[in-house]
């Protein structure tokens, strides 16, 4: 199904509007809490539900997405330093971890240092990870040019080791949600193929 991945702050009904309009056919709630999360009645568009888990690395970390787990919603982490990405994708049971390229604020000379590599993408791979990447973080970035390339090269660690990859909006603003289309031709400037670049909206 055609997927977007939004954080709704009281706009659910506008943003499942917006998401039908744009020819989405399922959504992702992203709250900052179990407990904010609004389970709506169906209706037009499928609904899922997540909740972003910010806690350094730890028990503490893998006991609340555990608990998020146990109550079937989706867990997702943003992106940290190596050492916390590694400690998400090898020790708990987090569905997807995102914005990966804004971890380090400058490349590596002779390399880019885009949030990856292959010992993560082979753990991504083998526990079935999934890296997505935002339209909105990228929108708002003033380094347009630093992160496009570190996605460029993260899509390709991805389809290298055959990591499950995601795009969406990311945004709690309707008006700033974007359509199936936008995401696919994103995904094509930043080198994926045509075939990949249509999976890369369905999660």
């Amino acid at each position: 199904m055609k997927t977007d991945l939004i954080f709704p702050e009281g706009n659910e009904q506008e943003l499942i509007e917006m998401a039908s309009a744009l020819g989405y056919e399922q959504l992702v709630f992203v709250y900052d809490a179990p407990e904010k999360v609004k389970i709506l009645p169906a209706g037009k568009i499928k609904l899922l539900y997540g909740v972003l888990v910010a806690e350094p690395t730890g028990n503490k970390l893998t006991r609340k997405i555990d608990q998020i787990k146990g109550k079937k919603f989706l867990a997702l982490v943003q992106a940290g330093e190596e050492e916390f990405n590694r400690f998400v994708m090898e020790k708990t049971a987090a569905d997807i971890i995102f914005n990966l390229e804004y971890v380090y604020k400058k490349d590596h000379l002779h390399y880019r240092k885009s949030g990856l590599d292959e010992i993560i993408c082979r753990i991504a791979a083998k526990r079935e990870k999934t890296i997505a990447f935002s339209f909105s973080a990228l929108l708002e970035t003033e380094k347009k040019a630093l992160v496009m390339g570190r996605m460029m090269q993260n899509l390709r660690f991805c389809r290298k080791f055959k990591v499950k990859t995601f795009m969406g909006s990311f945004t709690a603003d309707k008006e700033a949600m974007r359509s199936p289309f936008d995401l696919q031709k994103l995904a094509r400037v930043l080198g994926v193929d045509g075939e990949t670049a249509k999976k890369i909206i369905i999660l």
